[in-house]
């Protein structure tokens, strides 16, 4: 179940090659940027059309190798606008102040990515916020970045305030000079983390937007409301019932009841939705540990024995077995695969 980003959103690939003098007939006119056309017809055609993650992650691959240095996302992330995020953009433009707005993203982000999904909490007076990885998707370091940067970008657009958030978090390494990075946010990222987020400080959420209009955003969430409904409820909930089980089985395997609570449903209710869908719990927690498990498997720091233990098995060979089950194949020679496939990509 490949997540689904708007071609309105991606189209900041465009806006960026564009600046950039990428946008040229004979990059048009190679076939791995076809995708660039389908992007601008449907803006022309001002229909609803997505690409999957993977096909927008593979686009920025493609843009990195046209440019001098290596690509940063934040270079991309500069070119949002509320017009890239359609409906979504202009209900976040109303809103009065930006903890209005970061409600509001919570709740919409799906009219632009399907597969979104963000953590809250509290730590003193910072609010942390992170993405975890959606299901049966592997980590893609351009993707993430330029995630990020449009957070951070947008959330400046909006108060007209250039703020630095507290801390930066990302799965990978830095990608070409690390001070671009501090530049952009105003604090060297940490990277190799076990997540992708961000920290500010609680006190930015107080802080007003340039153009609320409470009317405007009365109207505008009555389109964002109907607008959810027309996305079908697979795209909906069993993608946030992954991500959940994804991020809370980094601190072991958790029962359904534990995933139901997240959600703030009771067990029941959740076993019912699953079995609606065709989905066992069982099955899902499967899903999720293989995808810790490939995350796992790409960090060579890490021996099997790490990997078998972080995903909660008291020994190497319980791990293996479960791994054999869900690949056929067992965690040495999946590595091997990964890392060689990896190195292929130059990733």
């Amino acid at each position: 179940m490949p997540s689904q980003i708007i071609t309105r959103y991606a189209s900041i690939l465009i806006d960026y090659m564009k600046a950039n003098g990428l946008y040229t007939p004979a990059v048009l006119n190679r076939s791995e940027f076809s995708q660039l056309k389908k992007i601008e017809g449907a803006l022309q055609g001002q229909t609803n059309v997505t690409i999957s993650r993977d096909e927008f992650a593979e686009l920025l691959n493609r843009i990195d190798q046209l440019t001098v240095k290596p690509l940063q996302g934040h270079e991309i992330a500069r070119h949002i606008t509320a017009a890239h995020l359609g409906v979504l953009g202009y209900v976040l433009l109303a809103c009065p102040n930006l903890g209005a707005a970061l409600m509001r993203l919570e709740r919409y982000a799906k009219l632009v990515d399907r597969g979104f999904f963000m953590q809250i909490g509290m730590s003193g007076d910072v609010l942390n916020i992170s993405w975890p990885l959606p299901p049966d998707e592997t980590y893609k370091s351009l993707y993430a970045e330029v995630g990020v940067g449009v957070f951070v970008e947008f959330a400046r657009n909006l108060t007209g305030v250039n703020q630095s958030v507290e801390a930066v978090y990302f799965v990978h390494e830095a990608i070409g000079d690390p001070q671009q990075y501090r530049e952009f946010y105003g604090v060297m990222p940490h990277f190799g983390h076990a997540k992708v987020g961000l920290d500010i400080k609680a006190s930015n959420l107080n802080l007003p937007l340039r153009q609320p209009d409470e009317n405007l955003l009365s109207i505008l969430e009555q389109q964002a409301q109907l607008a959810l409904k027309e996305i079908p409820s697979d795209d909906q909930f069993l993608l946030k019932v992954h991500s959940v089980i994804i991020s809370m089985s980094q601190h072991g395997l958790p029962t359904l009841e534990d995933v139901a609570s997240q959600l703030n449903i009771s067990g029941r209710t959740l076993q019912r939705r699953l079995t609606d869908h065709g989905y066992g719990f069982k099955d899902l927690i499967e899903r999720s540990q293989l995808t810790l498990a490939e995350q796992f498997l790409k960090d060579e720091r890490l021996q099997l024995i790490d990997v078998a233990q972080l995903l909660g098995y008291s020994d190497q060979s319980a791990f293996t077995r479960a791994f054999k089950r869900w690949t056929k194949s067992t965690p040495r020679a999946y590595r091997e695969k990964l890392l060689k496939t990896s190195a292929q990509q130059g990733v």
